[in-house]
């Protein structure tokens, strides 16, 4: 899989998973930062200068604000080691998230795994990778970590079991939301469902 295709399937992910915030009434602000044919992750700039990489969304309610790191995989993976199913991040952008979390107490972090049903290469023969939307807040998630890998990835990479998140979202129930939310435009809710899994067949094959 390509680099441009690989941000593709992030950006799509981002796409249902910003719509599933909007759904429950989230006004959302992406944050990122572009270059011709490059992508940066977005920067907040300290006061002392130095640059964090921080997440992706930024989204707004009554309540007040929140940070989104959205994810999209297509699965799990399976961790031979520890004999259970694994998701995870790069590690220097996690070390950034906790730092911006910890900048801005009062701005709550939170990462969120849209997975897809798909195989990872090395799922076991007979093992179904779980799928939806996982989330959970950073706070909780370095209390529950699984494990760390220093030779994965470029900058090595953090790692969950499925059970570490606080919420998990059904694949079918978050493609109503994502239906409910792009066409409703005289259509039934029905009629809006139908048309999202066409929309969406990549993303929620049957």
């Amino acid at each position: 899989m390509s680099f441009q295709h690989s941000l593709a399937v992030g950006k799509a992910g981002e796409s249902i998973i910003a719509k599933y915030l909007q759904s429950r009434g989230n006004h959302v602000l992406p944050v990122y930062e572009k270059e011709i044919n490059d992508y940066k992750g977005p920067v907040l700039y300290r006061p002392d200068g130095q640059q964090l990489i921080c997440p992706d969304l930024l989204t707004f309610t009554r309540k007040g604000l929140a940070w989104i790191e959205a994810k999209h995989k297509s699965a799990f993976t399976w961790s031979m080691k520890y004999a259970a199913w694994n998701t995870g991040i790069d590690l220097h952008h996690y070390q950034h998230y906790i730092q911006v979390q910890n900048d801005l107490k009062h701005i709550p972090v939170w990462i969120m795994f849209l997975h897809q049903s798909g195989t990872a290469k090395d799922t076991p023969e007979g093992k179904i990778s779980p799928t939806g939307l996982f989330m959970a807040s950073i706070r909780h998630l370095r209390e529950n970590e699984c494990h760390r890998h220093a030779n994965h990835g470029k900058h090595g990479m953090v790692y969950w079991q499925p059970s570490a998140f606080q919420n998990h979202v059904p694949l079918e129930d978050l493609m109503e939301r994502s239906a409910i939310m792009e066409y409703d435009g005289g259509l039934t809710e029905s009629e809006s469902i139908t048309a999202a899994k066409i929309a969406y067949a990549e993303w929620f094959p049957a």
